[in-house]
């Protein structure tokens, strides 16, 4: 007689569905506790970016500002604001009385964009310091 006819069992290959099973509810409960830990109007995205920023805090100002200074291209005015040209302007420089099209973009060390324009009219004498003086 064979060995199938007298253990039943043997024919049955190994079962892997409890230990997945096992898998997919420890994976449940950790997203249902990762769920509940996050503070109301907080999207996901925040929060780990919060957790990121504990783990590896960014660099204070004092240092941004000196390893941002020897990027290139970046210029610093008397004041201690650092600015790029990203892409001048040509022709003739203008004066404090006229008004150009400016297009800038402003943003925060993290990459938000606090402001930006495409044309911008600004006159001369009257825009933010750290503005080129070149203008188009």
């Amino acid at each position: 007689m064979s060995d199938i006819a007298s253990n039943p069992q043997a024919s049955r290959p190994s079962s892997s569905v409890r230990p997945f099973l096992f898998g997919l509810l420890l994976g449940m409960i950790f997203l249902a506790a990762l769920a509940a830990a996050i503070p109301e109007k907080t999207s996901p995205t925040e929060f780990v970016q919060s957790g990121w920023e504990q783990l590896f805090p960014p660099p204070g100002n004092d240092e941004f500002l000196a390893d941002n200074a020897k990027q290139p291209g970046v210029m610093e005015t008397k004041s201690g604001l650092q600015y790029q040209v990203i892409k001048a302007g040509k022709g003739p420089s203008p004066v404090a009385s006229d008004t150009a099209l400016v297009k800038y973009e402003g943003s925060l060390r993290d990459g938000t964009i606090f402001d930006a324009n495409d044309q911008a009219p600004m006159p001369v004498g009257g825009v933010v310091p750290g503005f080129p003086k070149r203008c188009s």
